[in-house]
């Protein structure tokens, strides 16, 4: 899948923190989902963000995402979940 609306870096970015504050990149995504209607990780990322800013658009939202879910169980986990901070192990040599 070749994005072009977002680079790669700032993609792999947002999947891993599961969060978007930038309004270019909700709309780049939403430019995204467009040109790959069928990518689950797109608009689960879309679900996500409209249901925590709880926008008018977010029912409808999760109801897209949940078709193109694999596994709504997961989908709803994602959806309600907290962005997980990273923890750092450092090794004791």
């Amino acid at each position: 899948m070749a994005f072009k609306s977002v680079n790669r870096e700032k993609f792999l970015n947002i999947v891993q923190n599961q969060v978007l504050t930038d309004k270019d990149d909700i709309l780049s995504l939403q430019k995204e989902a467009k040109q790959h209607p069928y990518s689950q990780i797109i608009h689960t990322l879309l679900a996500k963000h409209h249901n925590e800013a709880k926008s008018a658009n977010a029912k409808d939202a999760i109801q897209l995402a949940a078709i193109y879910a694999t596994d709504r169980v997961v989908l709803k986990g994602i959806i309600n979940s907290t962005p997980v901070e990273k923890v750092v192990h450092e090794s004791n040599e």
